[in-house]
């Protein structure tokens, strides 16, 4: 029937939400692995502060910090938006 039909595609246009929110999760939580083990590499011991404000940074400010990271002589600077 039309009205089973529509309930299909609702429920196929929801898991194809629910994967592409699940795969964005996952590259988020993986470019933050990345981001600090750099972090630790460079500058050794990082405060909880730091770590704490990582954690709430999005996709494209990691990619800014991954880059950043390279010249930054210090955590205060790397962490200045």
């Amino acid at each position: 029937t039309m009205a089973q039909q529509w309930i299909d595609e609702g429920f196929e246009k929801g898991i194809e939400k629910g994967i592409e929110k699940g795969i964005e999760k996952g590259r988020v939580e993986g470019f933050h692995s990345l981001v600090e083990k750099q972090l630790r590499i460079k500058f050794r011991e990082i405060p909880a502060s730091y770590l704490s404000q990582l954690s709430t940074l999005s996709y494209l400010q990691l990619e800014t910090l991954a880059e950043r990271v390279l010249t930054a002589q210090s955590l205060e600077e790397l962490f200045r938006f």
